[in-house]
């Protein structure tokens, strides 16, 4: 317990720690980088993003099957397991390098028609870099998911935290010394591998595994591909929903509209993190409860419960950025990206809604139910792909928003919702209930915030800044009389008494 308590309080520092750097570092990296070059970075990366489907959905597959034999005492299937993963990953490795080298020869036809031929090329060298880095991420990080199943939170979000504050202090001399995304990339590549690298010693060293070679039994591999295959479909539609709108407009409006739709896709990304952070470290403890006891009524009361406290920390931040958002954007990115923060807004409620109830998703995974899901998302994902063309051609980047959002109601919360009711047995009405709950809270801040614009106007940094603390301090009080529970004033005293405060 003491693990996941401390891997939570450093998630969030994580989490802290990652946005903060973004907020000082990604006006740095705009600055010097531009914005048609750091428009054609998220290309390429975006390109990448698809490769990394690859994964096959292993990753929690590692976990919820390790949580699952470590709590059976079944050590000697769990070191086959080690080597079973391994094996397939170093073939799915070399499979990557062969679609790598053919989606290689064909950048230049895919790029000609918005790029010029000095950008086509430093896009071709990123690209070479990150294949490289995708191959040898493939088997290393199975010992990434061997310290999660572990439990050991401690030292995967420190490592964590060393990386985040790494990339900047690497990558800010270089910017100013004129080194361009080419030079992001290799720094990326460099510290990713390192970090690999550290959980494979963290691996043998500390948690003393071993790896077995022994021939695995045809009846658990033919179980691991059925659950893994659902995990990858929803890996898959993941990465195909926050990839497509950049791929769309690299093909049909250039590098510069691309890095905008980035700003927006970075600032979503960040949001998300706030509610997944949370979420993502129980799973391995949802898989052991699931062995022990299934119990619906439990699995609901942890629904809740986890969701309400993702709920109370996006709402502040979704309403912290309606009100402050256009100004921060303006500080932060510039007037060329100005457009992020329709953009954010767009996507940001449907994205708010999905994540107070990730929770479902580790639930569902865990139980080895994530197939419906999967299926549902598949199709949803390829309905976008067609609306983000067609709304595209008439409304440009917003019309990729529009398109994300579109779907993720449908997909995310509408379907998803009657599921997790009727056939998981979570108590969703009870859940938005409690969501519900929330009103007078949203109605006194909407007031309270368009009073304190009125009063102080966030034109300089200063009072952006100052009107950022008042909000939030204003939203931690009402929030603590108008909406919490118990045991959401408890944490909250808690951590306001670690603070110091």
């Amino acid at each position: 317990m003491n693990q996941i308590k401390s891997g939570i309080i450093l998630s969030y520092a994580s989490l802290a720690l990652n946005n903060i750097v973004a907020i000082v570092y990604t006006p740095v990296l705009l600055r010097y980088l531009g914005q048609s070059e750091y428009g054609l970075y998220s290309l390429i990366t975006s390109i990448i993003a698809y490769l990394t489907i690859l994964d096959l959905g292993l990753g929690n597959t590692i976990v919820r099957y390790s949580a699952l034999y470590k709590s059976e005492g079944k050590i000697t299937k769990l070191y086959d397991l080690f080597g079973l993963f391994i094996k397939i990953y170093l073939g799915i490795s070399c499979f990557v390098a062969i679609i790598g080298v053919g989606l290689y020869t064909q950048l230049d036809d895919y790029l000609i028609k918005s790029m010029n031929t000095s950008e086509i090329e430093r896009a071709k060298t990123m690209y070479l870099f990150l294949i490289g880095n995708l191959i040898f991420t493939f088997p290393l990080s199975v010992f990434s998911s061997i310290v999660t199943a572990y439990q050991r939170f401690v030292f995967a979000k420190a490592l964590n935290i060393i990386r985040i504050v790494l990339q900047p202090l690497i990558m800010t001399p270089l910017l100013i010394w004129g080194y361009k995304a080419v030079a992001l990339v290799v720094v990326i590549t460099a510290l990713n591998l390192g970090t690999l690298i550290a959980n494979m010693l963290y691996s043998f060293i500390k948690l003393k595994i071993r790896v077995s070679w022994n021939k695995t039994d045809p009846g658990i591999i033919r179980e691991i591909f059925i659950f893994s295959f659902y995990i990858f479909l929803g890996v898959a539609v993941d990465k195909m929903n926050w990839s497509t709108g950049q791929i769309i407009l690299g093909l049909t409006a250039g590098p510069s509209t691309v890095a905008v739709y980035a700003v927006a896709i970075q600032i979503l990304l960040c949001f998300f993190g706030f509610a997944s952070s949370i979420s993502g470290i129980f799973l391995p403890k949802i898989t052991e409860m699931i062995n022990k006891h299934n119990s619906s009524e439990l699995f609901s009361q942890l629904f809740i419960k986890i969701g309400r406290l993702q709920y109370i920390l996006l709402l502040l931040v979704l309403m912290g950025f309606y009100f402050f958002g256009k100004s921060f954007i303006l500080f932060w990115a510039g007037k060329d990206y100005s457009n992020a923060y329709g953009l954010s807004l767009i996507v940001m409620i449907p994205l708010m809604l999905t994540a107070i109830q990730h929770t479902g998703v580790l639930i569902l995974q865990a139980m080895n139910r994530q197939k419906f899901r999967s299926i549902v998302y598949f199709f949803i994902a390829i309905f976008n792909i067609f609306l983000s063309w067609a709304l595209s051609s008439q409304f440009g980047e917003y019309g990729c928003a529009i398109s994300f959002a579109i779907c993720m109601l449908i997909g995310n919360i509408l379907i998803m919702n009657l599921y997790f009711e009727r056939k998981i047995r979570l108590d969703i009405t009870l859940f938005w209930k409690e969501i519900f709950k929330s009103v007078y809270l949203i109605i006194s801040m909407v007031a309270f915030g368009y009073t304190l614009i009125h009063v102080i106007n966030p034109n300089s940094i200063i009072k952006l800044c100052g009107d950022i603390i008042i909000f939030s301090t204003i939203f931690t009080i009402l929030s603590y009389y108008l909406y919490m529970n118990t045991y959401e004033r408890h944490l909250l005293f808690n951590i306001l008494k670690k603070l110091g405060l």
